[in-house]
Formats: structure tokens, C-alpha cells, sequence
């Protein structure tokens, strides 16, 4: 069931906000009966955002699927219209989830199993399997192999490419 959250304005412009409560719970009913109020739903669903480089692909909380895809644009430095956001579940009342990046632990309670938790993370949800961008572990990589040349130890722990 989605929650609702009760946003009251007073005559300052200041904005009161009540904790989340159930839809046609007494608390919603007692406030609609005192209240000049704004009710808002959102649930929040897991997305899986990519591009066409694939440098940072990932998987984002929204609301909706352009929000997805424009926090991406805007937080990886991509322009309107590059990513592109496939829904993968609804996120359950009881998890709190926030827009943005989910963490590991927002992963697991909803059933992500981490196949790979290294350089890049590879996660397997309902039998399909997802890997991050590959843009942060091909730098670390490169670093290392840097390193290397110059005499040092592989600093990011990277090993070392069977390509060359």
C-alpha cells in the first residue's frame, strides 16, 4: 500500500510536514478534517539507467522513470535525453528508500544477490543479472598499470591485464 504524507502551509509560507501515514488511516482523516493540506503519493521503484557508452550504468530510485534518468544525467555529467531507465520493481512500503543511488543493504532487503563485489559489482535480481558501469574500474586499472611501470605496487589492487 502506498503511504501518503501530510504537508500543511501555514500563513507564513512555512511548510509543516507530518510523518508518513496510510491512506484512509483516522491520523489522514483527522488531518483532512482540520487542514487546508497538499496530499502527495509516491511510490518509490527500483531502476536500472544506462547510456549508450555504458561507462556508468546503474541501478536508481524514482518515482518514475524520467526522474531516474535525470538524476543519472545530472549526478554522472550526461545530457538531457542520454540515459535511459527500465523499471525492475516496485520498492515495498516497509524498505525506506530515498531518490538516488541505492545502497548495498536497500539492494539485499529487496532481493538483490551481489555475484561480484569488486571493481565493478555485478548483481543478480529475479533471475536477471545486472553489471555496473565499467568506467571507475578500467580507470583503476590503468592507474595500476601505471604504477607499475613506474616501479610501484598495483595501489587500487587491480589485476593485472592479460592484454598486451
Amino acid at each position: 500500500m502506498a503511504k501518503i504524507t501530510v504537508e500543511l502551509t501555514g500563513t507564513s509560507g512555512r511548510v509543516y510536514r507530518k510523518r508518513p501515514c496510510k491512506p484512509g488511516s483516522q491520523e489522514a482523516r483527522n488531518s483532512l478534517s482540520r487542514w487546508a493540506i497538499i496530499i502527495w503519493e509516491k511510490t518509490m521503484k527500483l531502476y536500472w539507467v544506462t547510456t549508450e557508452d555504458h561507462d556508468e550504468d546503474w541501478f536508481i530510485v524514482a518515482s518514475s522513470s524520467e526522474e531516474a534518468s535525470k538524476y543519472h544525467e545530472e549526478m554522472e555529467g550526461y545530457d538531457p535525453g542520454d540515459a535511459k531507465a527500465e523499471e525492475i520493481l516496485d520498492i515495498p512500503d516497509n524498505v525506506p528508500a530515498e531518490t538516488g543511488w541505492p545502497s548495498d543493504e536497500l539492494l539485499l532487503e529487496v532481493g538483490a544477490k551481489f555475484l561480484l563485489n569488486d571493481q565493478s559489482r555485478v548483481v543478480e535480481i529475479a533471475g536477471r543479472k545486472f553489471c555496473e558501469g565499467m568506467l571507475a574500474a578500467t580507470i583503476n586499472e590503468i592507474n595500476d598499470d601505471l604504477f607499475e611501470e613506474f616501479g610501484d605496487e598495483r595501489l587500487n589492487k587491480t589485476k593485472k591485464s592479460s592484454l598486451h
